[in-house]
């Protein structure tokens, strides 16, 4: 169900320009930020994806788009660190995967910027890569507090690899609900999301989304590569999110009245997701 409307919610420019504060008090506590294109955004800006100049360019446009959600009020962020597809690569760019995922998040530079960045932030589903388990442990063991905003990074290395390992705890554990659950994936009960920033082609799946997780998500893709996130848009999002978005009513009453006023639009033969090829890459078709 959707969040109530507010009787008398902001305009637009109104919350456009909001204190941080009135903007943060109406996000979500926990978010999928399943972003994508980092290696289309290096190639943009000149940097060679196949180095480790591009590991740490990477690390700190991801600093700089989860600072931005924190600061807007998120208290858990869920980010893919690798998918199937990476692990399913050749190359330089595979050969360095897990070290770079080991030492960009658990390095002892990184733990230091984690710490003073006062974030918590967990590595998890590394059951099938032996290569990241240190760097996991490591994670868990830095000291930060609980209540401490978090990153947690999701790791599938196998397609399909998710769905046994999720069955078979709620089985062996007798789980009948989601508290339950997400708790028992993630070691303490947080919040479901009710919002999914992602990337690209509008798609779900299971081997980058963390299912279990979603409670009726509002969805959002993005189309500008890389970590891109500014405050504009931040705003823009939970401006949609909050307000646009918020339709549900329990007396629909007088809900249809006005379906009649915009018949043309309605009858519009518009599909969202239908796109185009752009290079090597999809792209959203505003044409349809």
């Amino acid at each position: 169900m959707s969040q109530a409307i507010e009787s008398d919610p902001p305009t637009l420019a109104e919350f456009l320009a909001a204190p941080v504060a009135q903007v943060a008090a109406v996000a979500p506590s926990t978010i999928v930020y399943a972003q994508g294109g980092t290696r289309r955004a290096a190639a943009l800006a000149g940097i060679t994806t196949t180095g480790d100049a591009y590991a740490r360019w990477s690390q700190d446009r991801m600093v700089d788009s989860v600072s931005l959600l924190f600061r807007y009020g998120i208290r858990n962020v869920f980010t893919i660190a690798a998918a199937p597809s990476q692990f399913a690569e050749v190359g330089p760019y595979r050969e360095r995967l897990t070290n770079w995922i080991a030492h960009g998040l658990a390095g002892d530079e990184s733990v230091a910027r984690w710490h003073n960045l006062g974030w918590r932030v967990r590595l998890i589903g590394v059951e099938d890569v032996p290569e990241l388990h240190a760097a996991a442990a490591t994670l868990a063991a830095h000291p930060a507090p609980a209540h401490a905003p978090t990153i947690w990074w999701f790791v599938n290395a196998v397609q399909g690899s998710f769905w046994p390992r999720l069955l078979n705890i709620a089985h062996e554990r007798r789980l009948t609900t989601q508290e339950d659950l997400i708790e028992a994936l993630y070691g303490e009960r947080i919040p479901p999301a009710r919002l999914c920033l992602s990337f690209g082609k509008p798609m779900l799946a299971a081997d980058v989304l963390p299912l279990p997780l979603l409670d009726n998500a509002q969805c959002y893709w993005l189309q500008r590569p890389g970590y891109s996130l500014d405050d504009h848009l931040v705003r823009m999002i939970w401006y949609d999110f909050n307000y646009l978005r918020a339709t549900w009513r329990s007396d629909k009453a007088k809900r249809y009245a006005t379906v009649a006023e915009h018949a043309a639009l309605w009858k519009r033969a518009t599909v969202l997701g239908l796109g185009k090829r752009v290079g090597a890459f999809w792209y959203p078709d505003p044409g349809g």
